[in-house]
């Protein structure tokens, strides 16, 4: 009886707790929500100001939305960053991080050139940290709701600000209001161990990168950044489902006669019933161990799933769409452009968009700036006169029916699509013949042995270089997922057959088919130029202030001329930590990767989570870097970056090895409680494999001979041996 009363009262009292959890009121952490106000209030008060122009700002009594009056703003062209601030000193000082915030107002706009910011004050560099948040529609004369949800990143220290914005940096004729204002805790998320987020939930869609190597979507990618990307190391690819599937194929040689990088096509496919947009349930999940890209869309009448690799050694993307509804439909595809093209169809039904340069004519192209050269060189035209790029679609199966630049497809259980894209010199018959015989080749090689020759081929990859940290709490998660983005990509945009060096400004992942001036080749020696030449903040243009490199510490790395001496070590250390640039709010950020040559284990425990926050941006784990932004969502970059991704990965290579030619020092900057396998290249020492246990076992196997010391203290034998060419490798374990 005792037993029942005590679990009736245990029952009870968490009941108890539940409904006063559930009950507690939301508190509005903005004192005048519906600026009824006048400026000098108490707690907080409202100002409109902005960084260029002259809005006008004013508390109007003209239609608000509620009490008394509303915050309106009238903007013309040359108001940058026209907004109502709420300012409070104790704005934030009840929020913790991983609290989730909500912030909802009511507004009306006459168009679509505003947004929310919060920016919250932190003691990490900058001193702050800021969310940007959902863009402004144009409402007309109607208000309409407006509501985001984000997590704070880092411990605040009390103050911040809400900004609503009549317009950011896109200027023009605005007038909005803005009324009722709330920003409320609506709950509180630690971070997750067993799995990395990917992305901003601010922004939309996050990412979730699993341990196994793989990234998920929980639900469907309609926001043209919400996508997962793939490539050949020629071609690539983004795909996302805003209404339709979209799928836009890149190639790095599809440059027209004025030195524009063009996109091959935009293909927007879908099934009779639409099962994309009415779907019940959509997830999607992207392999990087086999490299496929499946999503799964649940309808009332059954399961649509498709399945996207794209084949390195063949330079093909294979498209398969299964439908498993109890009646398939016709699939329909249409072919969007970015510049005119010509659309043919040959004899064996495949069909190809292509653009062919003129061979006498390369034209002039305006430049941005005048620190660009005023044309394509000379040099270049003999590269781009005459050359014929484009997308060539085959079809295993039926024949597609063409009309305009619409395929169709009867219904079928399932379509195969193959993809080529196609850059050649000597024109279109050359380019007519490249893409016959790609697609020949891949469908003489049949579906089954397609997928064959594509897993073993990413095997094959993933076993010349591997890391896998033994952390228990998953501390040391977001630096695999670091090592793994960063390979897969590097290894999508780094083809042999690529005739344009593999860019960091990452031209095969462009998701849009906006313009697009930053040319392979140019923007390599702007970088160049800067990395000897880094202009003053005070003069240069946006693009040079913003991409301010620490040239200072380039002897610490890449060069490592000063690390192996205890003298010489003293002298790297102060350099660091007397460097002008500490912690730069931006992508293109290397403190971490110095603290690593260094050995500063505590320092690169700091900062390597924060870093990854602020690089790895987009839901498929792609990165920025300072660049252009998304006109959309000013945080996210134009084009997405693997040079970012590098400054993402470098720390934990240094972590794990520094290699010299005469000797390896492995493990400098490692948890010396953690254990770690891996494999990685030495220019010096070929192939290298680790297996370290703490307190016990640090094996080291090297395919040449090379001496080898830790910096690994404690009672550990450090055991190192030549690989064996016939087994090559130590094993787990052993």
């Amino acid at each position: 009886m005792k037993c029942t009363l005590t679990l009736i009262t245990a029952l009870w009292l968490a009941t108890l707790a539940a409904f006063a959890e559930a009950s507690t009121p939301e508190v509005n952490l903005i004192a005048d929500p519906g600026f009824e106000e006048q400026p000098g209030a108490p707690r907080g008060s409202w100002l409109g100001t902005q960084n260029a122009g002259k809005p006008v700002f004013e508390r109007s009594a003209e239609r608000p939305h509620s009490g008394r009056c509303a915050a309106k703003m009238v903007c013309r062209s040359g108001d940058v960053y026209a907004r109502w601030v709420y300012r409070a000193p104790d704005l934030f000082a009840t929020v913790k991080r991983g609290d989730r915030l909500k912030l909802s107002f009511w507004y009306r706009a006459s168009a679509a050139l505003g947004d929310a910011l919060v920016m919250i004050s932190q003691d990490a560099p900058p001193g702050y940290a800021q969310y940007p948040l959902t863009p402004l529609k144009a409402t007309g004369n109607a208000w309409v709701r407006y509501e985001a949800v984000f997590t704070v990143a880092d411990h605040p220290t009390g103050g911040g600000e809400v900004q609503l914005r009549g317009t950011t940096d896109r200027t023009g004729d605005q007038e909005v209001s803005f009324d009722d204002v709330s920003l409320v805790v609506v709950g509180n998320e630690q971070p997750r161990r067993d799995v990395v987020v990917l992305g901003d939930a601010a922004l939309g869609l996050t990412g979730v990168y699993h341990p196994d190597g793989r990234i998920t979507f929980d639900d469907r990618p309609i926001k043209e950044w919400e996508f997962m990307a793939t490539g050949t190391g020629v071609s690539g690819l983004t795909v996302s489902f805003p209404d339709e599937m979209v799928m836009q194929v890149n190639h790095s040689a599809s440059i027209d006669e004025s030195g524009q990088l063009r996109a091959l096509a935009r293909l927007h496919l879908d099934l009779g019933g639409r099962p994309f947009a009415t779907a019940t349930n959509f997830r999607m999940e992207h392999d990087l161990r086999r490299s496929v890209i499946r999503a799964f869309a649940q309808t009332s009448n059954g399961l649509v799933r498709v399945e996207i690799r794209a084949h390195v050694p063949d330079d093909i993307i294979r498209l398969d769409i299964i439908d498993e509804r109890k009646t398939p439909e016709p699939l329909t595809m249409r072919l969007e452009e970015d510049a005119p093209s010509s659309v043919t169809v040959a004899s064996d039904g495949s069909v190809r968009l292509w653009h062919e340069n003129p061979a006498g004519t390369v034209a002039p192209i305006k430049r941005e700036s005048p620190a660009r050269a005023a044309e394509v060189q000379a040099n270049n035209r003999p590269w781009l006169a005459g050359r014929t790029f484009g997308l060539a679609i085959g079809v295993n199966g039926a024949v597609p029916a063409v009309a305009e630049r619409t395929l169709t497809l009867p219904a079928a259980a399932r379509h195969s699509l193959l993809l080529a894209g196609v850059s050649t010199l000597r024109g279109r018959d050359a380019f007519t013949a490249a893409a016959a015989g790609r697609l020949r080749q891949a469908l003489g090689d049949g579906p089954e042995g397609f997928v064959a020759a594509h897993e073993t081929w990413w095997r094959d990859f993933w076993a010349r270089a591997s890391f896998e940290p033994d952390d228990k709490d998953g501390s040391l998660l977001r630096q695999k997922a670091a090592f793994d983005l960063y390979r897969y990509y590097l290894a999508c945009c780094a083809g042999e057959r690529r005739e344009t060096p593999v860019r960091f400004q990452i031209d095969l992942f462009r998701y849009h088919l906006r313009y697009n001036s930053w040319m392979t080749g140019l923007i390599c020696a702007v970088e160049q130029y800067q990395s000897f030449y880094v202009l003053p903040w005070s003069q240069g243009k946006s693009f040079y202030q913003l991409n301010a490199q620490q040239t200072e510490l380039y002897a610490v790395w890449p060069a490592k001329l000063v690390l192996r001496g205890e003298t010489d070590r003293d002298r790297a250390l102060r350099s660091y930590r007397d460097r002008l640039f500490q912690h730069s709010f931006h992508a293109w950020d290397l403190d971490v990767v110095f603290a690593a040559c260094l050995g500063l284990r505590e320092e690169v425990a700091q900062w390597h989570d924060r870093h990854f926050s602020r690089t790895f941006v987009l839901p498929c784990g792609l990165a920025r870097e300072t660049a252009q932004n998304n006109p959309a969502a000013p945080s996210l970059p134009e084009c997405p970056s693997l040079q970012g991704m590098g400054t993402g990965v470098l720390p934990v290579l240094e972590m794990l090895l520094q290699d010299y030619p005469d000797e390896l020092v492995v493990l400098p900057c490692w948890p010396e409680d953690v254990a770690v396998d891996f494999t990685l290249y030495s220019p010096y020492a070929g192939r290298v494999e680790i297996h370290y246990r703490p307190g016990s076992t640090l094996r080291v196997a090297t395919q040449r001979e090379i001496r080898v010391r830790t910096g690994v203290g404690g009672p550990v034998t450090l055991q190192v041996k030549r690989l064996n060419p016939e087994t090559d490798g130590l094993g787990k374990g052993k």
